[in-house]
């Protein structure tokens, strides 16, 4: 397994990339932008977990195996968020999770903008930039909730779930990044979650974490390899 500080080290080295000149678009595939920085990124992640476990990695990127029922892997989301990074909004992250027998095992994904890296492993619980997080029993809270449109689903129904959420909650708020949005309902910041289609690189690492939180994680499995998710917190932070 690899350690907290390992995982640190290499979003360390990840940051020196987007840190050089503004990235070119490749292609747009639908709603979704791709950029150099993607591939690159792509690149390193998997030459990084390649170096440090023999286990197959499953990329947004460059794809592989997808994950099944029996199967243990790496799933990486090399940039999520590309357009914010391309527009300067900032929203945008690396994700790597250790996904075993159809659940998440791990989760790392860092925040390059606020420099926040949000870890969650079965022996260290939920941890923020060196401080654990511990969950304490609360209330739920119908205030805040993440929402999103994936680049591949259906407008209408996602549009249909908005319409439902702003009947139960105070505020919606959609960030241009899953995986963020699901750190943001693990450390307390977002009461709920929601998307209809999303692919599971954007979000495996962070279901890692809302479970580590002691939150709530639903999803279904569709057959184009998406997943109709709905998290929400089950705890509040201190």
């Amino acid at each position: 397994m690899i350690s907290y500080a390992s995982f640190q080290e290499i979003f360390q080295e990840s940051s020196k990339i987007l840190s050089e000149k503004k990235s070119e678009t490749v292609d747009f595939i639908d709603r979704e932008v791709k950029l150099k920085k993607d591939l690159e990124l792509d690149r390193f992640f998997r030459t990084q977990l390649e170096k440090l476990t023999s286990l197959p990695v499953y990329s947004e990127e460059s794809l592989g195996d997808f994950p099944n029922e029996q199967s243990e892997c790496w799933i990486v989301d090399p940039l999520d968020g590309s357009l914010n990074f391309q527009r300067g909004i900032p929203f945008f992250t690396s994700s790597i999770c250790l996904w075993k027998k159809g659940s998440p095992i791990l989760g790392a994904i860092y925040d390059y903008s606020h420099q926040d890296f949000y870890f969650a492993s079965p022996q260290s619980g939920l941890v923020v930039n060196d401080f654990s997080i511990q969950p304490i029993s609360r209330n739920s809270l119908k205030h805040l909730k993440a929402v999103g449109i994936p680049s591949y689903s259906s407008i209408s129904t996602s549009l249909q779930m908005f319409s439902e959420s702003l009947n139960q909650y105070k505020k919606l708020r959609w960030l241009g990044c899953a995986s963020l949005s699901l750190a943001y309902v693990a450390c307390g910041k977002m009461d709920a979650y929601e998307e209809l289609g999303i692919k599971i690189w954007d979000v495996a690492a962070g279901i890692a974490l809302v479970k580590a939180s002691g939150g709530s994680v639903q999803y279904t499995l569709n057959q184009d390899q998406s997943l109709d998710l709905h998290v929400s917190a089950g705890a509040q932070h201190v």
